[in-house]
């Protein structure tokens, strides 16, 4: 069986503490074979998701 997670939100969200790094990690003690990480990104200043997200920051901890 090939076991996906295509809906995880991590501390680049601002309704999450989740580390990207032991996201992964437990995914993989776990046997889940492929994940997704869905943050909450608006444009809207006006939305406690605006401006949350770091994306060099985001984008290095992929990459790593």
């Amino acid at each position: 069986m090939y076991v996906t997670e295509y809906h995880h939100h991590t501390n680049h969200s601002f309704d999450s503490k989740a580390d990207m790094e032991a996201v992964c990690k437990e995914a993989i003690t776990k046997g889940i074979d492929e994940i997704c990480f869905t943050e909450h990104y608006s444009v809207n200043p006006n939305l406690p998701t605006y401006g949350h997200i770091d994306y060099d920051r985001y984008f290095n901890q992929i990459k790593s």
